[in-house]
């Protein structure tokens, strides 16, 4: 994860989280919302032998606001593994990163409100 994102704390990181839920994006179940901490971070794994692949729940069944997190918050975005670690949208058919910018523009300026500094929104 990109040092700007750590400096910003845990405190934001699960309001990120939360919001994330609250919205729909992923199911508000405190296991799918530690999953996807780990996911993100690779820390503190979750207990258990296998970890399910989390269901993303995109506009339009897309994955842009997805891309769009893993772009901007890795400091090289792995998109082979978010397609093994999420299920449910419609994946591109390459040149994931591309598609980053057509992410919902409400979606993009509320992650960039808990991560000004790494998140710039296009304007």
């Amino acid at each position: 994860m990109d040092d700007a994102f750590k400096k910003k704390g845990v405190r934001t990181f699960v309001a990120f989280i939360n919001w994330l839920a609250d919205k729909g994006y992923i199911e508000d179940d405190n296991e799918v919302k530690a999953l996807f901490a780990y996911r993100l971070t690779g820390r503190c794994r979750p207990k258990g032998k296998e970890l399910p692949a989390i269901e993303w729940r995109g506009k339009n069944n897309k994955p842009y606001e997805l891309i769009y997190i893993i772009k901007s918050f890795s400091d090289r975005g792995d998109y082979k593994k978010m397609r093994l670690f999420f299920h449910g949208p419609e994946w591109v058919k390459d040149r994931d990163s591309s598609y980053a910018n057509s992410a919902d523009s409400e979606f993009r300026r509320q992650v960039e409100m808990f991560y000004p500094s790494i998140c710039k929104s296009k304007k």
